[in-house]
This record gives structure tokens, C-alpha cells and sequence, in this order.
């Protein structure tokens, strides 16, 4: 894989993740509001889902950052 590709890809994903983690940020913090606990769910999933869905993308995107500015190999 060429190191052009390569970097694509994984600013893709870095942008993806952003863009899925401030959604969920803004759901959490305006959508469902502390205190909504388990009475209000939005697609299926309350508060504290969206919270933690909200945490494995900022783990993705630390991922993908230490990835794309420390040059770990992927794949060679």
C-alpha cells in the first residue's frame, strides 16, 4: 500500500470519528441531558449508551491520530 493511501485512509477514519464524536457529544450533552438517566432513549439507546458509544469513537480517533503522527506501521 502506497504511504499516499495509507495516510487517506487513516484521515478518513480520523475524520469520521470526530464527526461521529461531536454528534454524539451534542446528543448527550442537549439531546439527553444529565438527569434523563434511563427514562429517555433516542434510536433505542439512553443516556448512558450514547455515553458510552461516545467514548469507543474517541478511543478510535486516538487511535487513529497516534497512527498518522507517530508513522506506525500498518501492514509492513
Amino acid at each position: 500500500m502506497q504511504k499516499s493511501h495509507l495516510n487517506f485512509v487513516v484521515d478518513a477514519i480520523a475524520f469520521a470519528a470526530f464527526v461521529l464524536l461531536a454528534a454524539s457529544g451534542v446528543l448527550v450533552r442537549y439531546v439527553l441531558p444529565p438527569g434523563s438517566g434511563h427514562f429517555q432513549t433516542l434510536w433505542g439507546m439512553d443516556r448512558h449508551g450514547w455515553g458510552d458509544l461516545h467514548f469507543w469513537i474517541a478511543v478510535v480517533l486516538m487511535a487513529a491520530l497516534a497512527c498518522f503522527y507517530h508513522r506506525i506501521p500498518i501492514g509492513h
